[in-house]
């Protein structure tokens, strides 16, 4: 894979793909803006700011779990997240702050609790806090019927949110890309966004959460194993969808640039939109680039289209760039922006 400077490849859109079911009852949600805890202030305003087109959020939020709710109330025995209700309001209410200071369009979040069937799920409280804290309200994107499982089985899964926006159109339902081995799917959906009077991008947005680098392979080398056989699948059934138009690739592959994943996606005709200087966790004080934005068929974006995607620090700061606080996820958020190039 090409890893390219981001304002070297000024050209594309994203296709991001994360299913949700439409089905979910409402739940209500008392919301204290004022209530970060254990977060403090958080350096909000310096997200960077949106382009006049769309934009796109990607972000691991780390096991964002609300709690199994039982004869009344929560029970968090089981997360694998927060352990008490006070923990995942404070979660809760700063990643609500995150995703307010970015101003997405559309949102991939990789790691939710994959509990879309019970009675209130934690996306459903999620989109329920940016709604009331920002009067937005982000729509998961819906399946074909016969999608019995579309998120797959594992206690996580990954979900693609839009807002309605001027110009943005879903083309068709959304689709989920089976693993064969039983893993997480890969969400996929296509998009249209009118850039300007002449010029109608039409892309493709896919999620994924490949095999984590922890838990049951044993030794990383067998999980590498995985990632690299889950590469090569996903991709295979993405490149057809660059036949109708760009291919926008994103998510958490925990993998780094030079691992035998991302090295196979790069054979694959696959470019990143990530400059390998940039990060987006950290570990043992070793920056680690392990989310990524890919792309395919840039150049059916359109002539007077360009697409720009950056890294936002806001989890794992420079040492001593900010204060230190808790973050509200041990990945970095990566924003992607489709806008009007500049001649």
């Amino acid at each position: 894979m090409s890893f390219i400077n981001t304002s070297v490849l000024k050209k594309s859109l994203i296709h991001v793909c994360v299913l949700l079911s439409a089905n979910f009852l409402m739940s209500t949600t008392t919301f204290a803006a004022d209530s970060l805890t254990n977060y403090g202030h958080r350096h909000w305003n310096q997200a960077p700011e949106p382009t006049t087109g769309l934009r796109i959020l990607n972000l691991n939020v780390e096991n964002y779990f609300n709690g199994d709710y039982k004869k009344g109330k929560f029970d968090y025995s089981e997360s694998r997240g927060p352990r008490s209700q006070a923990e995942y309001q404070d979660k809760r209410i700063a990643l609500t702050h995150l995703i307010q200071a970015v101003k997405a369009d559309i949102l991939v979040l990789e790691e939710v609790e994959n509990d879309s069937k019970e009675l209130k799920p934690a996306l459903l409280d999620l989109t329920n806090s940016l709604k009331e804290v920002t009067g937005v309200e982000y729509k998961p994107v819906e399946f074909n019927t016969r999608y019995k499982e579309p998120y797959g089985r594992d206690a996580i899964t990954q979900y693609i949110l839009y807002r309605d926006k001027p110009g943005l159109e879903l083309i068709g339902k959304a689709k989920s890309i089976k693993d064969k081995k039983g893993g997480r799917p890969s969400i996929v959906q296509t998009f249209s966004y009118k850039v300007n009077e002449a010029n109608v991008a039409r892309f493709t947005l896919a999620a994924s959460h490949l095999k984590s680098k922890r838990n049951t392979c044993g030794v990383d080398k067998e999980c590498a194993a995985k990632r690299t056989t889950q590469a090569k699948e996903f991709s295979k059934a993405l490149s057809s969808y660059g036949d109708k138009g760009t291919v926008i690739w994103v998510g958490d592959f925990n993998s780094e640039p030079y691992q035998p994943a991302m090295q196979a996606l790069s054979h694959a005709g696959w470019d990143s939109m990530l400059d390998m200087a940039q990060y987006t966790y950290v570990y043992q004080g070793q920056k680690k680039l392990l989310d990524h934005v890919l792309v395919k068929s840039l150049d059916k974006l359109g002539q007077k289209s360009t697409l720009t995607a950056q890294v936002w620090n806001i989890n794992n700061p420079p040492e001593g760039a900010l204060e230190k606080q808790n973050p509200v996820s041990d990945h970095d958020p990566i924003i992607i922006d489709l806008h009007e190039k500049e001649f």
